[in-house]
């Protein structure tokens, strides 16, 4: 009789002679850290943020998770998952943190993760690199404002000659104010560094230094700060021009007569016979009438708005007194003339005024 063999490997192991021997299976041993890498991108410096991490076996046997991160400026984790024994599939779940304080910068460090089996010690390692990157904030135009949003700049008269633009940002930042025209050309501009606020006055005057048209002007400002801009919108500016009236007013003041001519003829018939200065007395001599002149030099082109006195009787009365005003170009004088053929008159010049006014026509 004759015995055949047969040989020939199966799926549960090797076939000798129609026998089946059993494989001897090998363990693996097997991690992944998820997300690989860690990157946070830009923090804003003071502030924080946190990113989780997922680590899972994926070997088949247990496996015992060990782990170090070397903290780099603000780059941190707890390392929650260090020492936790994972079935297979298993995860375990930690965060890694980026606190970097106010100082900006780049950051780097790594998450060193090592999976060693329950079963023979074998073990795998990963390597997660972990970065971020430290900024200061946006910058950023707050306020701006302009004053006033009319102007007549084109003569210099006082009179809203400039407009003033002023603007703030949340940082110091540099950039330039910016002026265009109607057409959106630029006529303008004004170049700041380092500025958190800033005030420009514009008196209608282009970048060559001559003088604008009339119509409207647009201001705005453009900033700059650690790689970030802020532009503001537009505000507007009307320059105008052609006439105006400016008026200007004063007055004239004297007292007393220590200042004034005498009337004609004084110690004669007719004439002044008693001048007392500082009491601004006049008395009329041998009952006849007395003048007395006051002179005022106003502006040119000034005319009288009133005239104003205060006369007042001496011992005996004040006979007759009368104020005439007339004027030569900028010379006006005022005549007081008191008496009586009746008798004495005397007569105390207290005050008088003079108001005026100059009106002119002023092109704008």
């Amino acid at each position: 009789m004759k015995v055949l063999l047969r040989t020939g490997a199966t799926a549960f192991g090797l076939a000798l002679a129609g026998l089946i021997i059993p494989a001897v299976a090998h363990a693996t041993t097997a991690g992944t850290v998820s997300p690989n890498p860690i990157a946070f991108g830009s923090v804003g410096v003071n502030s924080s943020h946190a990113i989780s991490v997922t680590i899972t076996n994926t070997g088949d046997v247990n496996e015992t998770v060990s782990e170090s991160l070397t903290a780099t400026a603000g780059l941190s984790s707890p390392l929650s998952c260090n020492g936790v024994d994972l079935a297979p599939t298993a995860i375990c779940s930690e965060e890694v943190d980026f606190d970097p304080g106010a100082t900006p910068g780049a950051r780097s460090t790594d998450l060193n993760v090592t999976f060693t089996s329950d079963v023979d010690s074998s073990t795998a390692n990963v390597v997660v690199p972990v970065t971020g990157t430290a900024t200061l904030p946006a910058v950023r135009v707050k306020t701006t404002s302009l004053t006033p949003t009319i102007i007549y700049p084109l003569v210099r008269d006082g009179y809203r000659d400039f407009a003033t633009y002023r603007f703030t940002t949340n940082q110091p930042a540099s950039g330039t104010i910016q002026l265009f025209n109607h057409k959106g050309t630029l006529t303008k501009s004004w170049v700041f560094s380092g500025r958190t606020q800033l005030a420009v006055a514009w008196g209608g005057r282009n970048r060559f230094g001559s003088k604008v048209k009339t119509g409207f002007y647009r201001f705005r400002v453009v900033a700059h700060a650690h790689g970030t801009t802020s532009t503001s919108g537009f505000r507007r500016v009307l320059v105008k021009t052609g006439f105006r009236l400016k008026t200007t007013t004063g007055s004239k003041h004297k007292s007393g007569i220590s200042w004034s001519s005498r009337g004609w003829r004084a110690y004669q018939f007719g004439g002044n016979c008693n001048w007392l200065n500082d009491a601004g007395l006049l008395t009329t001599c041998l009952q006849a009438h007395a003048t007395i002149t006051y002179t005022f030099e106003l502006p040119r082109g000034a005319k009288v708005t009133s005239f104003s006195h205060s006369v007042s009787a001496g011992i005996v009365a004040c006979r007759h007194a009368l104020w005439t005003t007339s004027h030569v170009g900028r010379i006006h004088h005022a005549v007081f003339t008191h008496g009586s053929v009746n008798g004495f008159s005397q007569c105390t010049v207290k005050s008088l005024s003079m108001a005026w006014k100059v009106t002119r026509k002023i092109r704008i």
